[in-house]
């Protein structure tokens, strides 16, 4: 399993054994082309993660005697100028492999990875077979299921984990551990059962997770389980929270309450945003209709949620938001909408509404359950 390392230590004259974290190198490179029997390597970068922590990592651009294509140089900003002073893979495979041999191998689509650096090892003369490799692929879309993309660069936007230069080997090494330690995090957090049906469900992938998930079940710690969850069966869930009346107090107008938030947040007043929401404030009260087009970052979701809450404070009357992204939802109820109650000090609520396509039911669960 996963936790099979030991280190041997003496207490006393007496000989024990302790259980050592694994540890994992996330792998990304960077190289010509995708074909293994041509292409080679041009920059490898490694982030080497144990007990949930980033602990090393490893980084080399690597000279290549193959002409880097024009589109792989706009990809990767990697030009063979870049490589004169670079060494050649033969001179530095021996100090990776020593590296990563006793690591769990990671990457993110980790076949093309994997593929590359063994074939580059076996023209060392280098035999080079990891004893266990996770795909982040696969991990990630268990951990997130509900991600539109996971693409490394969609996938870290959505998630807040910052990747300033994409398809650079050590910047899309370091991120993709980052995210991994985010999944890892989230996993602890889960149920003990739900940990079980995770390891027998894994076991029909095609990468290692099952050792993974063995372990997280083998090392469950209860005080860590996600608090006030119901259950159906063998299905966690998070029950749908009441819906209280909110509790607001303020006097003013539209002017005032927009100057308010943008004071207490800190942010730049913007002749543009107060009059956006004064045109949706308008169209709410006498129940109209306006199209409105704003560039990115103009500040579009705080002028129309100042609207709402203007519309609610005068009529007492709910307003639906539709979005285009989830992304967008999370973004609304886990900062804006708190970002407002802050600044009021006061308790605005807010619940999420999907369409069925988004919803487990239940009953045809227990029904196929019972068959």
């Amino acid at each position: 399993m996963l936790t099979s390392n030991y280190k041997r230590q003496t207490e006393k004259g007496g000989t024990f054994y302790m259980a050592q974290s694994p540890c994992y190198a996330v792998i990304d490179l960077e190289t010509t082309g995708n074909q293994t029997n041509y292409d080679e390597i041009i920059q490898i970068g490694i982030t080497f993660v144990q007990d949930k922590q980033i602990i090393d990592s490893y980084h080399s651009m690597i000279k290549t005697d193959i002409q880097i294509p024009t589109f792989i140089q706009a990809l990767t900003s990697i030009e063979e100028e870049m490589l004169q002073q670079a060494p050649y893979f033969h001179e530095v495979a021996k100090e990776i492999y020593s590296k990563i041999k006793d690591c769990i191998f990671v990457a993110h689509n980790v076949n093309f990875d994997l593929n590359f650096l063994k074939r580059s090892f076996k023209k060392c003369h280098i035999h080079y077979q990891p004893k266990k490799v996770i795909d982040t692929l696969e991990l990630f879309k268990v951990a997130f299921p509900t991600e539109k993309s996971y693409q490394l660069t969609e996938l870290s936007e959505s998630l807040g984990v910052p990747l300033t230069n994409a398809h650079r080997a050590d910047e899309d090494a370091r991120t993709t551990a980052r995210i991994m330690i985010l999944a890892f995090d989230k996993f602890e957090t889960l149920p003990l059962n739900t940990k079980k049906q995770l390891y027998y469900l894994s076991k029909q992938l095609k990468y290692n997770l099952d050792d993974y998930f063995f372990e997280l079940v083998r090392l469950h710690q209860p005080s860590l389980e996600q608090k006030q969850l119901q259950q159906f069966e063998q299905i966690f869930y998070k029950p749908q929270p009441e819906f209280h009346e909110a509790t607001l107090k303020f006097e003013g107008d539209l002017n005032d309450l927009y100057q308010l938030i943008i004071n207490h947040c800190g942010y730049q007043y913007r002749e543009e945003q107060l009059y956006m929401a004064q045109v949706v404030f308008d169209q709410l009260m006498h129940n109209d209709k306006a199209l409105i087009e704003a560039n990115t970052g103009s500040g579009k979701s705080l002028a129309y949620l100042i609207a709402a809450l203007m519309y609610y404070i005068e009529t007492g009357e709910h307003v639906m938001i539709s979005t285009n992204t989830k992304m967008l939802q999370n973004q609304l109820l886990s900062h804006d909408i708190p970002m407002l109650n802050d600044a009021l000090n006061s308790t605005i609520n807010a619940t999420l509404i999907k369409s069925k396509q988004d919803y487990i039911s239940l009953g045809l669960i227990l029904s196929l359950i019972h068959i």
